[in-house]
Order: C-alpha cells, then structure tokens, then sequence
C-alpha cells in the first residue's frame, strides 16, 4: 500500500529544510574506532540527525557539506580538541597522528562529547564550628550524568558525588584554604563517553564567629544557658563575648583583663589587650568616666598592631587623653560588640 500524498508532501519538505541533518550510517566507518560512539560523535541525538556535535560540525565542515561517502579524516582533524576537554580528537579515538589507522580499540572516548560545565557561584566564607554548605551544579550539554570529586581542600570539607560539599571548620582553622572541585561526565548514557571534565577553583575564607565559638565551647542545646553573650559561666567576672574576643577558656577562671593599665610618659591612662584577629565583624572599644554611672562616657578607639605575626591576636592600645589633674579619678571599660 502507497503512503498517501500529504505524507510524502511533508517528508518531502523534511528534506528540503533539513538535507545535511540526517545521520548518514556509513559515516562512523570513516572515523577511527567511529563505531564505538556511532552517531553519537558526530549528533547529540544518539540515533543520528538533528543537533550536531562540535566535533560533527567540525566534519561537516571538512567534507564541504556534501552528504556522499567522502574521506574526511586526516592528521589536521586529528589534532583539533573539538569537544574542548583537553585531549585531541585523534587521542580520544586513538590514532593521534590522524593516519586512520588507531592503535586499539580499548579507552576509546567520544570527541564530540563535551565535558559537563559549573553552573553554580561557590560560598567563599565559613565560620569555625559552624556547618559549611556549598551546592555545586553543572550542565552537560549532552544530557550525560556526571559526578563531582574533591580535588583540594582542607582535610574538614567534604564533597559529595552529587555535588554536596559540605563540613565543619574546627577550632584554630581560620585561614583561606585553596579548593578546587571537579565534575566529570561519567559516560552512563547512550549519548556516547568522555574524558572531558572541569574544574571549580575558589578560595574559601574561614573565620571566628560568636556563634561558632559557643558551639565549639558549650554542647548546644543542653547548654543553652550558658552561652549567651552575657553569660559568665567561670564566673570570673568575664562575660563570654569579652572572653571569645580575648580568646579567653568560657570554663576556667581567666586573670584580670586590666593588669597592663598603666599610665604613659604624659600621665594619660593606657589599656593594652591582646584581641583575636579572625572575626571582622568584632568590635573592641574602651570607654572613660570620671564616674561610676560612666554618665559622660568618652569613646576610645584603639591603635592595632600586630606583634607577634601569626599567633591569632591583634594588640589593641587605648590612649584615654584626660589627664589626671583634669580628672581626679577615672574609670574606663571595655565595650565589646559584634557588627551586622
């Protein structure tokens, strides 16, 4: 039985707007181990037409359009990275020098298949004792699934197959720590393999935070009220803020935080306090009275230096200016707040 004629009219027109993209079965035969991906080298679609690959582009282009059983294969195509993963398209199906003759049929991989590509921002900051999260995704342009590997990082992040990295920075791991995260095209699809995968590299900060501290130093929630910032669980007359800023034990009874007041040359009043150097967001000023009820309070601001490189604390001086002769008793306290 003949098809009927509005049937032939539209594969006629099929042909017509579309006269290259069909997967012609001879093609794989003229490329080197071309019959283990078959049409896959050459079209996303597996079964051949439609969408081609870079690397069918690329042989598109090489037999001028022409859908005749023509030799295309060469050393100059050999030697492009069509899929853009790194290798050659003549590594990929093992004959490099493009002479048409590969050296082995075993480790074959698609030159059309492009290596999957990061579509996600990395979170750049963490806090220590606090859960770090990242969701990485990438795409491939194939539809091919893929995996994600820890290529480097500190020993607390982990990375998931799926994409999850994930951890916890530990006491004393502030720093920026170099990452890198990498995505491959596990090949489980019929679109055809690849050598091809990329890289994510980032730097990722790690700081001291309040509520990073108080995790690290009270088993939460059970100890809920021993954290708060105004809490003094020692009772050494140091609430817990000006503890995690003088990176003081919340446990264990610490000295007075005033044994170096003294008075300089001029007789000004002069505080130093030794203040960590991991949290931005902490703030360390010294307030001055002449009174107990610090009803007119004067604002210091300290000078930083840092003296001894490397040991996690900044040495903060205040320099209250009142004289003694202007102010016959003085009080001062150390205001510690955390900014937004």
């Amino acid at each position: 039985m003949r098809p009927s004629l509005p049937i032939l009219i539209a594969a006629l027109i099929a042909v017509i707007l579309n006269p290259h993209a069909h997967a012609r079965s001879f093609r794989p035969a003229r490329i080197p181990n071309g019959t283990v991906s078959n049409c896959s080298n050459c079209h996303v679609n597996p079964g051949g037409g439609g969408t081609r690959t870079p690397f069918g582009q690329a042989v598109f282009t090489a037999i001028g359009g022409v859908g005749t059983n023509v030799a295309f294969w060469d050393a100059a195509l050999a030697a492009l990275d069509s899929d853009g993963d790194g290798i050659t398209n003549g590594q990929e199906l093992l004959d490099p020098d493009g002479d048409g003759i590969p050296t082995g049929n075993v480790g074959v991989t698609n030159p059309g298949n492009r290596p999957p590509v990061f579509t996600s921002s990395p979170v750049a900051s963490a806090a220590m004792g606090l859960a770090y999260s990242y969701a990485a995704t990438a795409l491939d342009a194939e539809a091919n699934a893929f995996t994600y590997t820890k290529e480097t990082g500190p020993a607390w992040l982990a990375v998931g197959t799926g994409g999850g990295v994930t951890g916890t920075p530990p006491v004393s791991s502030a720093g920026t720590y170099p990452v890198s995260i990498r995505v491959t095209d596990t090949g489980t699809s019929t679109r055809g393999f690849s050598r091809g995968s990329n890289t994510q590299s980032y730097s990722l900060t790690v700081v001291s935070s309040y509520a990073g501290w108080q995790n690290l130093n009270f088993t939460l929630p059970a100890e809920a009220a021993l954290a708060p910032s105004s809490a003094d669980p020692d009772r050494d007359g140091l609430p817990n803020l000006l503890e995690y800023a003088l990176r003081l034990p919340p446990r264990a009874v610490s000295p007075p935080a005033f044994s170096s007041t003294i008075r300089d040359g001029a007789g000004h009043l002069l505080l130093t306090l030794n203040v960590r150097d991991d949290d931005p967001k902490l703030s360390v000023v010294m307030e001055a009275a002449d009174d107990l009820t610090f009803a007119g309070i004067t604002t210091v601001s300290p000078g930083i230096t840092d003296p001894i490189s490397g040991d996690g604390l900044m040495q903060y001086r205040f320099l209250d200016a009142v004289l003694p002769a202007n102010a016959p008793s003085r009080f001062v306290r150390i205001r510690v707040t955390l900014l937004p």
